[in-house]
């Protein structure tokens, strides 16, 4: 496993959390959980039963996204973004015990979406203009990256290592499926390029 991260000017608790991931390769595994709601009923009822809390506890920051969109989206999407709203919150909870942190984002089109606009069948932002300079996918994507940048700050600043998991089910269906994966694989690189510059 790699153990020296690929930004040279990251955070002690970066190289730290690869180190550690590393001696345990192939000689213990770590528990975890990923969460989408303020109340967490997922956590509490593992530390009801077993007694312990995972290791590592997911959260989703679908809420956190600058483009949803609540005049297209139906009561399913309105109910999954309000239950989500403020789960930073028990991020700052989570990392105050200790535990290691992962953060998934559905990301709301940036352009022509509704609804569940992180779907691809909900929107027509083409994924594939969004890593060449210049195009309003472009444009938008930075944008959009700023803004979670700046909500993801204050953990950073306080040193607080994330395992970051952005443009989850971002591929859509079936017929733009191998499309949406080969974009969004660009993607990934673009924002992973991005977080590791202010991470710094």
């Amino acid at each position: 496993m790699r153990t020296i991260p690929c930004n040279p000017n990251a955070q002690p608790e970066v190289k730290e959390v690869l180190e550690y991931l590393s001696q345990i390769e192939g000689k213990g595994i770590l528990t975890g959980q990923h969460t989408q709601t303020m109340e967490q009923p997922e956590i509490w009822r593992i530390e009801k039963l077993t007694g312990k809390l995972p290791a590592i506890c997911g959260f989703e920051l679908l809420s956190y996204s600058p483009n949803i969109r609540r005049e297209t989206a139906d009561e399913e999407c309105l109910k999954e973004v309000d239950e989500n709203t403020g789960t930073l919150e028990k991020a700052w909870e989570w990392a105050e015990r200790g535990g290691l942190m992962t953060f998934t984002w559905h990301w709301f089109s940036p352009l022509g979406g509704n609804d569940k606009s992180f779907y691809a069948e909900k929107t027509d932002y083409d994924a594939a203009k969004a890593v060449m300079e210049g195009t309003p996918e472009h444009e938008a994507l930075c944008h959009d990256l700023d803004h979670m940048a700046g909500v993801l700050q204050p953990f950073c600043d306080r040193h607080i290592p994330i395992l970051w998991r952005p443009f989850h089910e971002s591929e859509g269906g079936e017929q733009r499926d191998r499309k949406w994966r080969q974009n969004c694989s660009a993607l990934c690189s673009v924002i992973i390029h991005s977080i590791i510059i202010w991470i710094t």
